[in-house]
């Protein structure tokens, strides 16, 4: 009988020991889990207040050079001072040039895009030059593109002529 009181003591004592065990794993578990989420939203916040410092910082740098950088923007009424400013360029270089500027697109706001495309056909140290004034012009002109290839005629080929294709963008603002 003692054993058998012994043994159902001792099932009995399993029984209570896994029960609370399986319990407390169960809340371990969760807790961890909970802990694991706590800590991704408190790392979300820092890396979001660390990107608000740092855009604040940007901001105040880029708020100092503004008035340099907004002259290199196109005005509004300026696009025959740009297409004036092109052709002074080509003819002061002894180039001849084809120009196609594409509509504006966008917002119709400050920063939209102008695609541009130059067509040029000249000697390739006068192309040099060209390039060289384009870089001194005023208003920033991205060029995403260059095709240099030979001119088409023998005679022109000889000379050291090619033709060269600029593609590129500049922006836009409406004031």
């Amino acid at each position: 009988r003692a054993i058998v009181f012994l043994v159902v003591f001792i099932l009995g004592d399993l029984l209570v020991l896994i029960f609370i065990m399986r319990r407390t794993v169960k809340e371990i578990y969760s807790l961890n889990q909970a802990i694991n989420n706590e800590r991704v939203r408190l790392e979300e916040r820092y890396q979001k207040r660390k990107t608000a410092r740092l855009t604040v910082e940007n901001f105040n740098k880029i708020k100092e050079e503004l008035p340099s950088l907004e002259s290199t923007v196109l005005r509004a009424g300026n696009e025959l001072e740009l297409v004036t400013s092109l052709e002074e360029i080509a003819l002061k270089n002894n180039i001849s040039q084809k120009l196609n500027l594409s509509p504006r697109e966008g917002k119709k706001d400050f920063g939209d895009k102008i695609n541009i495309n130059l067509n040029i056909e000249g000697l390739y140290q006068d192309f040099l030059r060209y390039l060289n004034d384009l870089e001194s012009m005023n208003i920033m002109l991205v060029i995403d593109n260059v095709n240099i290839s030979l001119a088409a005629r023998e005679d022109e080929r000889q000379a050291g002529k090619v033709r060269v294709l600029l593609q590129g963008h500049l922006y836009f603002s409406k004031d």
